[in-house]
């Protein structure tokens, strides 16, 4: 067994050595070519014909990926022996590691020629399970996630490698040149490294390198190219990000080209609507957004983001019935989404609370109106009529208000009860629902302030209905804490609704556990 594994290791070492030797003959042999390049290009015969430029393009690529040729997103430390590479190698093919530093979840090689970033993660089996060591260790794992040339020989070189092709594709009459196997590969080639740079870029906040590099990627794709081969390539995925570099600088019409360039190759089409709608709202065109939207759902009915989007603007606008069209198109393409649902009963009940308002607003009337009757009952008979009778027309009104009110808020008890039932175990459908109870109660105790004192039983009713309303938003309350243990917001409602049905041992409970989580949070600041 040691033989056998004092074999490999000599085998790796030479082939560090061999890649060494070889990439210092390469730089040379490079460095030579670029020297005739440059001279073949202002030669008066050599410059007109597309050999020349075609040899340049393919020759400023392999200047460009000297350093980092057998690099590549994903390849692990364990791996990089292969490639002639080691945290201690001593290797001129990347130079002597000058440092290696960890910090956090990232690791930094730095060699002579080249930084190489390595994502550090916990390593897991095929079924996601942690890996541990004999000693029970969890096991690391780090990929390379990203690099940077610190010594290109050209810092132009995939410009004067485009700027070449560029030249040959214009001699290029007939198209043959252009149609040979061999362009269409260094074409896909350069598009390909293009592509890299764009992402790199925009992971990196540089937006404005990241579009010019993708804008490059899609001419570059509508070259000749392979069709049967060359499918990696997503012409509609690269249209989709640069969308969002151009909307992300700001350059609107840019973006609206590229998002509708990647709708048309189905990609993300529900996004891209989205942002289509985005690039109107930035610019101030409600109705232009509007229309891209509807148009997209007419178009794609089956794209949930869409209407999302359309629902995401109706329903803060108090547009309740346009947000209910679309929240229940959306549930039909999403029955156990029980967002969706939450979302309709939040709507439903702010209809009621607008409804409720306007109830308590016309009682108020109502009861200014039998004061003023009151004192023209001897002095002015008629004009006592008169508010007599437009005092029934409020109460009608009122009773309008009321039946309509808690129809909605019966809608919305409904609806909360259907998205609980689709997700029973989350605090946030409990919230909300203890929430609409809580909400009601606290509206009708604020107007039993404004009841006579004359008008005992009434306010009686008031008080009963007021507490009825605390009892039924306690259990929920309770489910939401049950179910979210750190989430104060919940326990400070118990807390409120402890205290006021007078369940004080309760409220005590609550408020020590309120104090534990202002506790953690103060200590997760501190750190």
């Amino acid at each position: 067994m040691k033989k056998v594994i004092s074999v490999i290791l000599i085998v790796l070492m030479s082939s560090s050595f061999m890649m060494a030797q070889l990439n210092e003959l390469q730089i040379k042999s490079l460095k030579n070519k670029m020297a005739k390049s440059d001279k073949d290009i202002e030669h008066e015969k050599k410059k007109t014909k597309i050999g020349t430029w075609s040899k340049r393009g393919d020759l400023f690529i392999d200047v460009y990926e000297v350093n980092t040729k057998y690099l590549a997103v994903g390849i692990t430390t364990s791996q990089m022996p292969f490639l002639g590479i080691t945290e201690t190698s001593t290797s001129p093919y990347y130079g002597k590691a000058n440092t290696t530093n960890r910090v956090g979840d990232t690791l930094v090689w730095t060699y002579n020629n080249v930084e190489i970033t390595f994502l550090v993660s916990d390593k897991t089996d095929e079924d996601g399970n942690l890996v541990a060591d004999e000693d029970g260790n969890i096991i690391e794992v780090a990929n390379i996630q990203s690099w940077k040339d610190l010594k290109p020989l050209d810092r132009e070189a995939l410009t004067k490698s485009y700027n070449a092709f560029q030249k040959a594709f214009e001699m290029d009459a007939d198209g043959k040149w252009g149609n040979k196997k061999s362009t269409k590969k260094s074409i896909a080639k350069l598009r390909d490294l293009h592509q890299g740079i764009a992402i790199d870029a925009y992971f990196k906040d540089d937006l404005e390198t990241a579009l010019k590099n993708m804008e490059v990627a899609i001419e570059l794709y509508n070259k000749p190219r392979e069709e049967k081969t060359d499918t990696f390539y997503n012409v509609g995925m690269s249209n989709y990000y640069a969308g969002i570099f151009a909307y992300s600088t700001k350059k609107y019409d840019k973006s609206t080209k590229f998002f509708n360039d990647a709708v048309i190759n189905k990609y993300e089409i529900g996004t891209c609507y989205q942002y289509l709608a985005e690039c109107n709202f930035a610019q101030g065109d409600t109705v232009a957004a509007l229309n891209v939207l509807e148009k997209g759902v007419n178009d794609h009915p089956n794209e949930k983001n869409i209407i999302y989007a359309l629902i995401d603007y109706y329903t803060p606008k108090g547009e309740y019935e346009k947000a209910f069209e679309y929240i229940d198109k959306a549930i039909i393409l999403d029955p156990e989404n029980y967002i969706l649902y939450l979302v309709k009963a939040d709507a439903q009940s702010k209809i009621y609370d607008e409804l409720d308002d306007k109830y308590y607003e016309n009682i108020a009337v109502s009861d200014q109106l039998k004061k003023d009757a009151y004192k023209e009952r001897d002095r002015n008979p008629e004009l006592q009529k008169e508010i007599l009778d437009k005092k029934a027309k409020v109460d009608e009104k009122t009773k309008e208000f009321l039946i309509n009110a808690e129809v909605y808020f019966d809608k919305s008890v409904e609806t909360f009860e259907l998205g609980i039932s689709k997700a029973p175990e989350s605090a946030e459908g409990y919230f909300s629902f203890g929430a609409l109870y809580y909400n009601k109660a606290m509206s009708i105790k604020k107007h039993t302030n404004d009841i006579p004192t004359s008008q005992k039983e009434r306010y009686n009713t008031e008080i009963k209905k007021y507490e009825d309303n605390l009892k039924l938003a306690m259990p929920q309350m309770e489910k939401a804490h049950e179910y979210d243990p750190k989430d104060k917001y919940a326990l400070q409602i118990l807390s409120s609704i402890y205290l006021k049905l007078g369940m004080y041992e309760k409220q005590k409970e609550v408020k020590a556990k309120i104090e534990e989580i202002k506790e953690l949070e103060k200590k997760e600041l501190e750190k």
